[in-house]
């Protein structure tokens, strides 16, 4: 999801959701010579902890801002 939208995460009923893995900002050196990582404990806790579902936002104010005035993403795998 692009810098400054939202993403939902959501499973089916009674289930939780397990982060697998997740970076914030661009994968391309050339364009951000830092790569950030948005770790799964930090959108465990921005999700509270795992829960059925979860509006994850792809602000710099939740994850740093690893490439100042790039635009970047947030990108997270998970699994139900």
């Amino acid at each position: 999801v692009c810098e400054d939208a939202v993403l939902r995460i959501s499973c089916p009923e009674n289930l939780k959701f397990q982060i697998l893995s997740s970076k914030y900002g661009r994968k391309n050196r050339e364009i951000c010579a830092t790569v950030g990582d948005a770790s799964a404990y930090d959108i465990d806790c921005a999700c509270d902890g795992g829960l059925g579902s979860c509006d994850l936002y792809a602000f710099n104010l939740l994850f740093a801002d690893p490439c100042t005035g790039t635009p970047k993403y947030l990108e997270v795998e998970w699994k139900c």
